[in-house]
């Protein structure tokens, strides 16, 4: 009897479940039977039982070709394929029991408990059985074995055969008992699964013969061997004087990868020396880099254009007087990329007229050099004591974010497994990260490391249960970079449509084992600047150092000026206090680039602050700062201390004491108070402020909505409304986020010494894409997007993104297709695609459901979601005397040149799934037959063939 128990971290990931089954199970399978699940268990919850297997439908599909059927709410019919020689024996209806005894939901799990597959007689015909923990969250790897054949299925299979096969069949006939010919025919092409190092990959077509030294298809072992391995091993493959076929030995063997043919239970294994694998990232938010070959492509040619329409209502009683106006604006700002050159402009219109100037540039990123090119508006890269701010001109710029898909991150760390091992990643005595990993070298990118000096610590078990340990040091600071990582750059600009000088600025950093130094010049032709910086991460905390010498030509004069910061943060104990510390000292004769006589620098800044957790949830925050002014601005400063107590998940407060020192000699002293308050599933909050400086409270609610659509609500009071005297103001907020546009609409009524001034604005966004071809509405654009297309079979459905609890993130409507707005540059980004309809074709296949996107900058993508292979065609084998041909096997090769496998079962009767309409033609092995089929393009899921006759003049 076969029995499993998993349990599954929500219901979309549920079609692992029979996914994991049919990778490990070592047989080719062939399409006879079905599988009946009849609910027994104690549950009301049957929708999300079939809500769980429709989720299924996608593995059973790629992996199995078979498919979830709903007849009704309390049964669902999975049609498998079924190996002969394991669940052969006819069945009433061919209908094979899988009967749930347990089905437990919660929130977040679903665990089913069920007992499967007896023969008509009763027996068990096999068992399964899982080793490791059951943890679908990558923590573990789920293993199914078979593990018994037991004598029962044995007596079966002979009674069936007519003395064929005595009780103590040998696992190596079973071969023969299937297709019907010895093992070692040469001319019988099978297809097997492929393990490399341990793990399942696919399958592969090969001639079984009595050695172990097989032949293969080249093209379709080095399919599976590129990804993994490193170029110069690739290169050193000798190429074989058939492409069709190539012995094992030589394209393995011969260069040092190990290989292992089961001939009884017919699978080939493949070690790979760690030595000889590509480098994988390994990290806490990115296990790796997206494999570059499964990613969608961007268009050459895309852009988006988006609107943004603000207008306002005002109307102002002063005194006797009323007056009112309609002020708004209208800001177009648009993105045009071809093939990665991007143009971008942004223009505000405001009425009544103002005038504005368009922000226009050329943009381009160099992934090689992780680099990026502006031509026209930017805004200045700036360190330390340089002038920032928007300038035209042109900006040459490092940007460690943009890499190429298949780029490798500045590794902390590298090491080699030569086993598969399950990884443990600890940082500063914490775990962060556990893995199983298969054998190969990794690059250790990215971890949420620490202002300091970062112990991690890697904890590696191997398969035999020996541990290894490995500790190591990592400097780390926000500004600082790893060992032998450089960051640079150098722009030339003038001020927006002005005559002015230019500004020139550069910088360049240099990251060394110990520290991170600078140096930086910025100079307008008139001012001079020039300085160096040094940051040394430590273990008692990150000092850094920052020393710039500036010649002004219109003072004549030269200065200097240094600063000095630190900061401290405990990394692995949260009771010691967080300490910052910054201080600058500027000379008299000290000007930056860009100050005036007006607004000179003062002669020494000062600022700490102080972080201590006191007790569980309450935070005491001392601060201070001070600036000592030149004589004609005077000194000031300000001290501080804020204390948080978090009461419980639901309440907070905090209260703030500040006391500040004015030039003139005063000083003010406030004390404010907050209480926030938020329900359970932070929805719905409210806020409350007082302090002395004010009569009454800043008083704010707020309530999010759940639904297909995000919306909120909100209304304030501030101060003490139509209190005559004092200011005060009423405001009330509503906005909505539809599928393709945001909207928002607000209310505030202020009131000053019995003068009121009302406002009622409303605020409208939208998009328009366009990519490949394909136009749409969206929700604004940030940085890139990407149009799902449905397509084939799926042309006239509606289509969700991302399934939410209660609806999608995305979905297709009267508009149009969906677009996702939201996708962020050099950021793998996963898509997921569902039919959204009410009530669609249960027969109705998606094809690929979910796509993986590395967007470059700026870029639009298509992704077109459908599949004309939906058409599966069934026949039987007969000879002359029209008896069935049981067990044979054959192919059948599509107008595309793939190849589908097939073979009979004891009545003659064979499936292929998965085709497309159009020309095929259908072989069977050992014999001349060959039949040329058309597939008619009205065909709606199945052409079925009827009696096929193979005579025995066409028998080889």
């Amino acid at each position: 009897m076969l029995s499993f128990s998993i349990k599954i971290t929500n219901l979309f990931n549920g079609f692992l479940l029979l996914t994991l089954l049919i990778l490990f199970f070592p047989y080719s399978l062939s399409a006879q039977s079905r599988i009946l699940l009849v609910n027994q268990a104690e549950t009301e919850d049957i929708p999300a039982l079939s809500e769980l297997l429709y989720n299924m439908n996608t593995a059973f599909k790629e992996k199995m070709e078979a498919e979830v059927v709903f007849y009704n709410e309390d049964e669902v019919y999975i049609p498998i394929q079924e190996t002969p020689v394991l669940l052969e024996k006819s069945r009433k209806d061919n209908i094979s029991y899988l009967i749930i005894n347990t089905f437990e939901l919660d929130e977040d799990n679903i665990t089913i408990n069920s007992t499967a597959l007896e023969s008509e007689k009763g027996n068990t015909i096999f068992s399964l059985s899982s080793s490791g923990s059951i943890s679908l969250g990558i923590e573990r790897k789920l293993d199914f074995i078979i593990n018994k054949i037991n004598q029962n299925f044995i007596e079966e299979i002979e009674s069936s055969t007519a003395g064929k096969v005595s009780k103590e069949i040998d696992k190596e006939d079973l071969f023969a008992l299937v297709f019907g010919d010895p093992s070692g025919t040469e001319d019988q092409k099978i297809q097997i699964p492929i393990l490399i190092n341990g793990d399942y990959k696919g399958e592969i077509s090969l001639y079984p013969e009595e050695s172990a030294d097989i032949k293969i298809l080249y093209q379709q072992l080095l399919d599976y061997l590129s990804p993994l391995l490193t170029d110069d091993i690739l290169a050193g493959f000798p190429l074989p004087e058939d492409p069709q076929e190539y012995r094992v030995s030589t394209i393995l063997e011969e260069s040092g990868i190990k290989s292992s043919y089961n001939s009884s239970e017919l699978y080939l294994s493949i070690s790979i020396p760690a030595d000889m694998l590509k480098e994988q990232n390994l990290g806490v938010r990115n296990y790796q880099s997206p494999d570059r070959e499964n990613l969608i492509e961007q268009s050459d040619f895309s852009f988006y254009l988006n609107l943004y329409h603000n207008q306002q209502w005002i109307w102002e009683s002063i005194g006797a007087d009323n007056t009112h106006s309609l002020p708004g604006s209208i800001q177009f700002n648009t993105a045009i990329n071809f093939r990665n050159w991007i143009f971008t402009g942004d223009y505000t219109l405001n009425y009544p007229y103002q005038e504005e100037y368009p922000s226009l540039s050329i943009i381009h990123d160099f992934t090689g050099i992780s680099s990026r090119l502006i031509l026209g508006d930017f805004s200045v890269d700036n360190r330390g004591a340089q002038k920032f701010g928007r300038y035209q001109g042109i900006s040459f710029a490092r940007k460690p974010e943009i890499t190429s898909a298949d780029g490798a991150e500045n590794p902390l760390f590298q090491f080699t497994l030569e086993s598969p091992s399950f990884v443990r990643i600890f940082l500063n005595g914490y775990p962060v990260k556990s893995r199983q990993l298969p054998p190969g070298r990794f690059n250790l990118t990215d971890l949420p490391l620490r202002s300091g000096i970062n112990e991690i610590r890697l904890s590696i078990e191997d398969s035999f249960g020996s541990v290894q340990e490995q500790e190591f040091l990592i400097p780390y600071a926000s500004d600082g970079l790893s060992h032998r990582d450089i960051d640079y750059s150098a722009s030339i600009g003038i001020s927006p449509y002005s005559l002015e000088l230019p500004l020139i600025t550069g910088n360049f950093l240099y990251g060394f084992s110990f520290m991170t130094a600078g140096i930086n010049i910025q100079s307008d032709f008139s001012d001079e600047m020039a300085g160096l910086s040094f940051l040394f991460p430590t273990r008692a905390g990150t000092f850094e150092l920052e020393a710039n010498q500036s010649w002004s030509s219109l003072r004549n004069s030269l200065g200097f000026s240094a600063a000095l910061s630190y900061f401290f943060h405990s990394a692995n104990n949260p009771r010691i206090p967080t300490f910052s510390l910054f201080s600058r000292y500027n000379s008299p004769a000290f000007f930056p680039v860009g100050s005036t006589e007006e607004s000179p620098p003062d002669l020494l800044e000062i600022k700490g602050t102080l972080s201590y957790n006191l007790a569980d949830f309450i935070y005491i925050q001392p601060g201070a700062s001070f600036s000592f002014g030149r004589e004609e601005n005077g000194n000031s400063g300000m001290v501080s201390l804020g204390l948080r107590k978090k009461f419980s998940r639901n309440l907070s407060a905090s209260m703030d004491f500040k006391e500040k020192f004015l030039p003139d000699g005063s000083s003010d002293f406030t004390v404010s108070l907050l209480i926030h308050i938020n329900d359970y599933n932070d929805n719905q909050s409210l806020t409350v402020k007082s302090s002395n400086s004010q009569q009454g409270a800043d008083i704010s609610w707020k309530k999010r909505f759940q639904g297909a659509n995000s919306s909120s609500l909100s209304a304030g009071i501030s101060g003490l409304p139509f209190s005559g005297d004092t200011e005060s103001t009423l405001s009330l907020r509503g906005s909505t986020s539809f599928n393709r546009f945001y909207g928002s609409l607000s209310s505030t009524l202020r009131s000053d010494g019995g003068n009121y001034t009302s406002y009622f604005q409303s605020r409208f966004e939208t998009a328009l894409v366009f990519a490949d071809r394909h136009i749409a509405l969206s929700r604004p654009i940030t940085d890139s997007f990407a149009i799902v297309i449905p397509v084939f079979n799926l042309e006239n459905l509606n289509v969700g993104i991302n399934p939410r609890s209660d609806s999608y993130e995305f979905r297709s409507d009267f508009l149009g297709n969906p677009v996702v707005n939201n996708l962020r540059s050099y950021n793998s980004k996963k898509i997921a695609v569902n039919l959204a309809e009410p009530q669609i074709d249960i027969d109705t296949e998606l094809g690929t459901s979910t796509f993986t996107l590395f967007p470059r900058y700026k870029s639009g993508t298509v992704i077109y979601t459908g599949t004309r292979n939906n058409v599966y065609i069934t026949g039987r084998l007969v000879d002359g005397q029209g008896s069935a041909l049981s067990f044979e096997t054959g192919t059948l090769t599509d107008q595309e040149g793939e190849e589908f496998l097939f073979f009979t079962d004891r009545e003659g009767v064979f499936f292929i799934y998965g085709l497309q309409r159009g020309e095929c033609t259908l072989n069977i092995n050992n014999s001349s037959y060959i039949l040329n089929i058309q597939i008619p393009e009205e065909t709606e899921k199945k052409l079925d063939l009827g009696d096929l006759k193979v005579l025995r003049e066409d028998r080889s």
